[in-house]
């Protein structure tokens, strides 16, 4: 019995130890261009230090395209403001050492200096957190947050071929910014957001990008009676969104209409995951926040034994994106790091990274640091290597590259000094090096774990073996004792009598 037990603590321990080995992961950020420091002006080559851009990838050219924010513009003003200006983003996948102008084309607007005339031909408003998506050759921009705030709902097309704004009149909408936004095919899908006043909403609108209609999917609000027993999410902006295999995912956001970056508190913000479904206009709960005994929600599992995160903290402005495979990363934001004190006090700018396996359905912590408020360390320009990381930031924008090379451009956060501010360094993340990484211990641990279980079936075989000879020498005495006792040796007649015995027992 003690050796059973024994084989078992064994079989136990070697499990745990091969999946252990399933948590080891590795990363490679390389900082490839950009400032070490924060607040820095944009040049008419590169984009100075900014957080809250719209973006837009285009697959078919693999090119981003990033329009306005809140940062530093040309003009030195000695404070950040929102933005207007309209860049390309573009990447050599062959080399990544070269000049920061290389990265980024500035398309406008064009600005008059000194007594030069020049025709001002139509552009969108200063604003950032708008809605953007793009359909064969034209971008398509929405609302966002004006000056002091204020929702905008106007909507503009901008021709990919002559470089020109155009503004629409199409009533869709109510005013809003930073809601949760999705490009699929020729449509915009759009779900909540910050209302004109700084309310929160939580309806969900289509806009088919040929024929610039607008359709309400989701007309609920807070104070309407449901025809039916619906599980929604819950109103927000700033979550972050993904689209895979058909299906619209969103993680986060804030809920709270008192919510503010200034006063660092993560009350309403949320860690739940949702998927939408388009085809149906359905919504599924993929996963519930994590909460605590005290109500309060974080991203730590279980303090005592120090388990580590098992599932992201709840956050806000994260920057998301799909690889290959089709699963979900996240990396930074604001909101609670895997300590406690921030799941009932003051937020975090973050900068762990994490991976959603859609097939499972389960978070996994893949890098960075379990801790907020971290300095950036600048490595050597272009290097990818273990060492460097991205500082702690938040509403950040996203690149992605071919082979599963995201880019991570500027946001709010710290610099290598770890002072706060508007960014504008330039990251590089070759995520299929994690994946090929985690492929290959995950074949490790499997071929341990088969490994491991044939030895322990091979030494339960040795000692079931070695028991059951124990037990016939032990039976075989007994028939002999029998035997001349009675005289009659060790027949079968005489075995069916022992197996009835209460002294035999098998």
């Amino acid at each position: 019995m003690m050796l059973k037990h024994n084989n078992c603590l064994c079989l136990i321990t070697l499990l745990l130890a091969s999946f252990q080995i399933t948590f080891v992961y590795c990363e490679g950020w390389a900082w490839i261009s950009g400032d070490k420091i924060v607040d820095q002006v944009s040049t008419y080559q590169y984009p100075g230090g900014r957080s809250g851009a719209s973006t837009w990838h285009d697959v078919n050219v693999n090119l981003t395209w990033m329009f306005g924010g809140q940062g530093f513009s040309e003009f030195p003003s000695g404070k950040p403001h929102l933005l207007n200006d309209l860049w390309i983003f573009n990447f050599n996948p062959v080399t990544e050492a070269k000049e920061k102008m290389d990265y980024f084309v500035k398309l406008g607007p064009v600005v008059s200096t000194g007594n030069s005339q020049k025709e001002i031909k139509p552009w969108p408003g200063i604003r950032q957190h708008a809605s953007m998506c793009g359909f064969s050759d034209s971008l398509i921009l929405f609302g966002g947050l004006g000056e002091n705030g204020t929702g905008l709902e106007d909507l503009w097309i901008f021709n990919l071929r002559d470089k020109t704004w155009r503004q629409m009149s199409k009533k869709g909408p109510s005013r809003r910014g930073h809601p949760g936004v999705w490009c699929f095919g020729s449509f915009m899908y759009i779900f909540g957001g910050l209302g004109e006043k700084g309310q929160i909403l939580n309806d969900m609108w289509k806009l088919n990008m040929l024929t610039l209609e607008w359709t309400l999917l989701q007309p609920f609000s807070v104070d309407m009676e449901l025809p039916f027993k619906a599980d929604l999410p819950e109103g927000r902006n700033g979550p972050a969104t993904w689209v895979s295999g058909g299906a619209f995912y969103m993680f986060g956001g804030n809920t709270a209409s008192s919510f503010s970056y200034s006063m660092q508190l993560v009350e309403g913000l949320v860690s739940d995951m949702w998927r939408y479904f388009p085809c149906n206009s359905t919504w599924d709960r993929v996963k519930d926040p994590m909460i605590t005994d005290n109500k309060k929600i974080h991203n730590h599992m279980d303090a005592e034994k120090d388990a580590g995160p098992t599932i992201p903290g709840p956050r806000i402005g994260a920057g998301s994106w799909v690889d290959s495979l089709g699963n979900l990363w996240l990396f930074g934001g604001a909101g609670s790091d895997a300590s406690l004190a921030t799941a009932s006090k003051h937020s975090q700018v973050l900068s762990d990274i994490w991976r959603f396996n859609t097939k499972p359905k389960v978070w996994e912590f893949v890098g960075g640091s379990r801790e907020g408020g971290k300095a950036g360390i600048y490595t050597n320009l272009g290097e990818e290597t273990v060492d460097g990381l991205p500082g702690s930031r938040t509403e950040m924008m996203v690149f992605p590259g071919k082979s599963d090379k995201i880019y991570i451009f500027g946001g709010v956060g710290h610099d290598g000094r770890k002072v706060d501010g508007f960014l504008n360094d330039l990251w590089s993340l070759d995520v299929s090096s994690v994946m090929s990484y985690q492929y290959m211990i995950s074949v490790l641990s499997l071929l341990l774990f088969l490994g491991v279980g044939i030895f322990l079936l091979i030494i339960g075989f040795v000692v079931g073996l070695s028991s059951r000879e124990d037990k016939h020498h032990g039976l075989m005495n007994r028939l002999s004792y029998t035997a001349v006792r009675s005289g009659l040796g060790a027949s079968g007649h005489q075995y069916k009598q022992l197996k009835t015995d209460s002294e035999f027992i098998m």
